[in-house]
């Protein structure tokens, strides 16, 4: 009894160990599901995939029949360095292989377009993962790079970004989604599988592809100074005054350090609201609502630590030592922004403060020798009060001689 008792419980203990190893197997061929849809990974289904081929050796607007298969993601923030959707883990996303033709040039593994459907739901759901602003991204990519913003095309997607499948369905370069989010990705972080248990691209993935993602535009210091020092309880003048500003933009193409003030406390979301559908250059234009105080290219991680004029948003301010309420805002130029109020005063004054942000000289210099040029220059009565006996003194390089040009009288904060 004690023998056939063991030799049963051995049995018992074989089969169970057989079932395991071949529910272990079959988890580890079982295809993942795309994170979008409509297709499953297979190479028993052919699709017609039309597009700009020449990473192929082909043309561009040809068509050739292809495999969708498994292609796995994920976004490092390189910032923060966090991972979603974690360290070892994956998204499973589509890349569609291309079958050649008789007489094509061996296209070898320059076959596979990592696409994605260039849809609402697919684009905002992935500029989401990406640290994007969606609005944004579905803004530039459902009018295929031309927008509001844009209407020449976004420079970051050419019109060959854009992908058909059987003719009909709609996709678009999945790196275009991610580089209008701010992100981007490098050869060397994407890693092809060379080995796996059952059909690569079927029941385990062709590439192992790690994006680069950045974080939105980061406020820390928005504070009023007066010739580098904290500004006084009693304010700042406008010639002199300054905010001092801490901030970081980030992005991986193209990153720009944008920023503006904006009259009142407004808040993050407000300030999306204003900018949806493209509007953030009509936000700028209205003179009585915004001022746009800097615009410049920057590095990927740019980090402004630097005074901006007080004079530059000098037409949003009540002049009279009365507190204004503001807020800066700052942009990476791909519609991600951070806000932060401030409070300043500016001290009241019945001196003609002349602010001088550029001077424009017709016909543009050099120019040849005895030619008249027309030279302005834009004189605002920052004062409360209309001027009067004003005039401008100025001269030419190294004259020691200065002309005087009278300007005449300026009611209130005119031009």
């Amino acid at each position: 009894m004690i023998v056939k008792n063991s030799i049963l419980f051995l049995i018992k203990r074989s089969v169970l160990c057989t079932l395991l190893f071949v529910l272990l197997f079959s988890s580890i061929v079982q295809a993942a599901t795309p994170i979008y849809g409509p297709y499953s990974y297979s190479k028993d289904k052919r699709y017609y995939f039309t597009g700009d081929l020449s990473p192929s050796g082909l043309g561009n607007g040809q068509t050739r029949r292809a495999y969708a298969l498994w292609h796995d993601v994920q976004f490092r923030d390189i910032f923060y360095d966090t991972i979603d959707p974690g360290a070892g883990s994956y998204y499973p996303t589509v890349q569609f292989d291309l079958i050649e033709n008789p007489g094509d040039p061996d296209i070898g593994k320059k076959r596979g377009y990592h696409v994605a459907p260039n849809t609402k739901e697919s684009v905002t759901m992935l500029a989401k993962k990406m640290q994007g602003n969606p609005d944004y991204v579905w803004r530039v990519l459902s009018g295929k790079g031309k927008s509001v913003d844009y209407p020449n095309g976004h420079p970051l997607v050419p019109s060959n970004s854009f992908y058909t499948v059987d003719r009909v369905d709609d996709w678009v370069s999945f790196g275009k989604i991610a580089a209008l989010s701010g992100g981007g990705v490098a050869d060397k972080d994407m890693n092809y599988q060379e080995f796996g248990w059952g059909t690569r691209g079927v029941d385990y993935p062709v590439y192992k592809t790690q994006y680069q993602v950045t974080p939105w535009p980061e406020i820390y210091k928005a504070e009023p100074y007066e010739n580098g020092k904290p500004a006084p309880a009693s304010g700042v003048t406008l010639a002199n005054g300054q905010l001092q500003v801490d901030a970081r933009t980030f992005g991986f193409y193209q990153n720009r350090f944008i920023a503006w003030v904006v009259k009142g406390k407004v808040t993050k979301e407000e300030v999306l609201a204003d900018m949806a559908d493209g509007r953030r250059d009509e936000i700028l234009n209205n003179k009585e609502k915004a001022a746009l105080v800097k615009d410049i290219p920057v590095s990927q991680i740019a980090h402004w630590d630097a005074p901006l004029p007080v004079s530059s948003f000098g037409n949003l301010l009540l002049q009279d030592g009365t507190e204004n309420e503001m807020t800066l805002v700052i942009s990476d130029g791909k519609d991600r922004i951070q806000v932060k109020p401030f409070k300043v005063k500016i001290k009241p004054s019945t001196d003609l403060e002349v602010v001088c942000p550029e001077v424009s000289i017709s016909p543009a210099p050099p120019q040849p020798p005895h030619t008249k040029a027309v030279v302005s220059i834009p004189v605002v009565n920052h004062s409360d009060k209309e001027t009067y006996d004003t005039y401008l003194l100025w001269r030419w390089g190294r004259d020691k001689t200065a002309n005087r040009v009278d300007i005449p009288a300026l009611k209130p904060r005119e031009k």
